[in-house]
């Protein structure tokens, strides 16, 4: 749920011979956008009990730098990171934080980081390299297998094994990606086996994903997971 693109990505359809281009305005200082994502999800213990979990954050982010068209230093106002499991609250965080490219994560009230915060941005990238994927003109139809860098940019989690991404749409209104991969965090004896939507209308992207747990055979789980990004300048 937490791997987005940090780097404000002004992701965009332009028309040409009826295809379509995903590509990047430069990032700009100042640059902002809300992000907002939901999980629930439920699954069965080894143990054979049952649990069910629910997740939710609402931030917006500010591009403090820029260096070689890169996002090099970015604020988040975390409003909202909620996390309960079975009913009973786990940790969460809210505040005011700067990430920059390398990692370096700063809290805005010179109080060190905790570990769950730090856990918390491991999953974010700024300053992604976008380019590749911007140089493709999709078609609806096409399929092509993303690039790691790629990926990050689409906004989706890192893949076991490389995956292929369907372009359902592809004009000047609308593109829409839709993909079936296995999560890479996922444990050994676990199949997590993911089916993923995302729209880019405009300059915002909106991403739907129903993931599946199978043990042995057997489905022991799932979640259902909703994100969006809207980017302002």
């Amino acid at each position: 749920m937490k791997r987005a693109v940090l780097a404000v990505l002004a992701l965009a359809a332009c028309e040409k011979d009826r295809g379509a281009h995903v590509h990047s305005q430069p990032p700009r200082v100042g640059d902002r956008a809300t992000y907002h994502a939901r999980e629930d999800s439920n699954f069965t213990s080894p143990d054979g009990s049952e649990h069910a979990a629910h997740a939710e954050t609402t931030l917006a982010t500010e591009v403090l730098a820029v260096a070689d068209g890169r996002v090099q230093t970015m604020r988040f106002i975390i409003d909202r990171d909620d996390h309960v499991l079975d009913g009973a609250p786990t940790p969460h965080l809210a505040g005011t934080y700067v990430l920059t490219a390398a990692g370096d994560l700063t809290r805005a009230n010179g109080v060190a980081p905790t570990a769950y915060e730090r856990t918390f941005f491991v999953g974010w990238h700024i300053g992604n390299d976008d380019t590749a994927l911007a140089a493709r003109e999709l078609h609806a139809g096409d399929t092509f297998r993303p690039s790691p860098d790629e990926a990050i940019a689409l906004g989706v989690p890192e893949a076991k094994s490389p995956w292929d991404v369907h372009v359902k749409r592809a004009d000047a209104q609308a593109i829409v990606l839709t993909g079936e991969y296995e999560r890479a965090d996922s444990p050994p004896e676990v199949d997590a086996r993911a089916t993923t939507t995302m729209t880019q209308t405009g300059r915002a992207w909106s991403r739907v994903t129903d993931l599946v747990f199978r043990s042995q055979g057997k489905q022991v789980g799932g979640s259902h997971m909703t994100s969006e990004l809207v980017p302002k300048r």
